[in-house]
């Protein structure tokens, strides 16, 4: 007798049980992760140009990082003029060759004195001589130097006495030689001195030059050198300062003061020159 076939229902897998393979075997995932592609890099910004890393730390090179400290907060805190700019830049040659709190002053000589607190006592030292020095020579009623007792005298021997700092008398030198530069140019009607072109855009607008024939301007410059040539030239000889410095703070205020005479000794000392080529 054949067996009988009995047909039974399909049993369900239990819950949770992966399904049985069907059909075709399903490719083995890659243990390889794709990663995201990294998001686009920016480009770092250049510096933003400010005056500290454009002009002052370039004509430095004699100082350190640590001289350096005053100079940076005083470029920020201040807005120095093309003027105490150039006074500056006089100072830090070779021919001055200041320190560290003379070059600061420098820059802060026409900053407000609410903000000197944060800086160097040296500083606050030199700021008040120079104002001082500044104001002095307009308190005299005159400055001939034909006699041994004139004003002229004991103010050149006051002047050494009462200054507590002697680098004022430097800071000071510097900013007369500074003006009489634009003096010199006033007188002559030649181009002022002007800063790099590094700077323009870094300073605040100022106005033009007077022309040459503001007699008020001309009075300024003919008593600046004045005082120069009786007072302070000789102190630049007695403080033992840079024959270069001597030289020309003399030559600028005799420009001043007698522009013709100096005309024809220039050219004089011009024909000497040529004749001399021949021999």
């Amino acid at each position: 007798m054949a067996p009988a076939f009995v047909m039974t229902a399909p049993v369900a897998a239990p819950r949770g049980s992966p399904p049985a393979a069907t059909g075709r075997p399903r490719r083995p995932r890659s243990s390889v992760t794709r990663r995201k592609p990294p998001p686009p890099t920016q480009q770092p910004q250049p510096p933003t140009p400010d005056l500290f890393t454009t002009l002052i730390r370039p004509s430095l090179p004699h100082l350190t990082p640590d001289d350096l400290v005053d100079l940076r907060l005083a470029a920020r805190l201040s807005t120095p003029t093309p003027l105490s700019l150039q006074t500056f830049l006089l100072l830090a040659s070779p021919v001055f060759r200041a320190d560290a709190p003379t070059l600061t002053a420098a820059l802060l000589s026409s900053a407000p004195r609410d903000s000197l607190d944060l800086f160097h006592p040296d500083t606050h030292t030199l700021l008040a001589d120079f104002a001082w020095l500044s104001a002095l020579p307009a308190s005299l009623p005159s400055l001939d130097d034909h006699a041994p007792n004139t004003p002229a005298a004991l103010l050149r021997e006051y002047v050494i006495r009462a200054t507590q700092d002697p680098r004022a008398l430097h800071l000071h030198l510097a900013h007369l030689l500074t003006l009489l530069r634009h003096d010199a140019a006033l007188v002559t009607g030649a181009c002022p001195p002007q800063l790099p072109p590094s700077t323009r855009g870094l300073l605040h607008p100022t106005p033009p030059p007077p022309p040459a024939t503001d007699v008020g301007d001309l009075a300024g410059a003919h008593l600046r050198a004045l005082e120069v040539l009786q007072v302070y030239a000789p102190l630049a000889h007695a403080l033992g300062m840079a024959e270069a410095v001597r030289e020309e703070i003399e030559d600028k205020a005799f420009r001043v003061l007698f522009p013709a005479a100096y005309r024809g000794v220039e050219g004089w000392h011009a024909g000497l020159a040529t004749g001399g080529e021949g021999l």
